[in-house]
């Protein structure tokens, strides 16, 4: 695959904020990359157990098959497959000081990590909020009487609310940009998503939500088209996080500034440490001032 053109990184898909500044993958504002890469694997290691509990489960209960039927399970799929390719970079840059496998690898390999960023920040609001405001009451799990209601519970609640906590602690932690033109991206996730749900219907005759089942009238139309909605309005939401934490940040930045700045007047020494924002390929540098995007 080629990589992408310059005009493709400037174009409104803005790839280059992360292409030209791949440390903001493993950096953060509020705290060193070492607290940030522990915080990542502990994450990891969560996700691993959950997803090894929901297969387990599935198996046990001879439905396997309906797995990747269920956007819970392909979603926290995606949380995982984020954290640990983001432990990798983590650790790649605690050795080398500078983000090495951000830089040497295929920018559409960085492009995609930046995109599965961008679905997990979305998915990890939606998949709480729908499951708690309209399923939980009413949907009936699909593993029934269980005699593994510990597991059950587990799974559950670490699919459904865990979720969102780790979630939120990576968006809040690190300075992975979030570009409003990615909706576009992000929102054809949820519609491929549909069309599965049609094409498991066909093979195995169910629906894995029954609010989704189009046998029960026009009504469902509005189900589709409310989660579209939500989905926009989530991304919209964590849009406004993303500039909240920058500036933040920023201001956070500044502020030792000023102070390192003073200690360097009174004791003719200077010394700051922060987060890096201009970076070519092994020289890490200063941030430049970050761009308040329109919304």
């Amino acid at each position: 695959m080629p990589p992408p053109s310059p005009e493709l990184e400037k174009s409104l898909w803005k790839f280059d904020k992360l292409l030209k500044h791949p440390e903001r993958a493993v950096t953060s504002w509020f705290t060193t990359p070492l607290i940030l890469l522990i915080v990542r694997s502990i994450f990891l290691i969560y996700s691993l157990i959950t997803l090894a509990t929901s297969i387990y489960l599935y198996d046990i209960h001879g439905q396997l098959y309906l797995f990747l039927t269920y956007y819970t399970n392909l979603g926290f799929i995606g949380l995982t497959a984020y954290f640990a390719t983001a432990v990798v970079h983590s650790s790649v840059f605690m050795r080398y000081n500078v983000p090495k496998s951000l830089v040497l690898q295929p920018k559409m390999l960085t492009i995609a990590f930046w995109l599965l960023y961008d679905t997990i920040v979305l998915n990890h609001i939606v998949i709480p909020l729908v499951y708690w405001a309209f399923l939980a009451k009413t949907h009936t799990d699909e593993f029934g009487s269980s005699s593994h209601m510990g597991l059950v519970k587990f799974r559950t609640y670490s699919m459904h609310g865990v979720d969102f906590f780790m979630m939120i602690v990576e968006v809040l932690l690190s300075r992975m940009p979030l570009v409003s033109s990615h909706l576009i991206f992000v929102i054809t996730v949820p519609i491929l998503y549909i069309f599965e749900i049609w094409i498991n219907y066909a093979i195995n005759h169910t629906f894995p939500y029954e609010p989704l089942d189009w046998r029960r009238g026009k009504k469902v139309a509005g189900y589709y088209f409310g989660l579209l909605g939500i989905a926009i309005c989530a991304f919209l939401i964590q849009k406004l996080i993303h500039l909240s934490r920058d500036a933040a940040g920023q201001r956070l930045w500044r502020r030792g500034l000023m102070q390192e700045m003073e200690t360097y007047r009174r004791n003719g020494s200077s010394g700051v440490n922060r987060p890096n924002d201009n970076v070519d390929v092994v020289v890490v540098s200063a941030p430049e001032e970050i761009e308040i995007e329109n919304i």
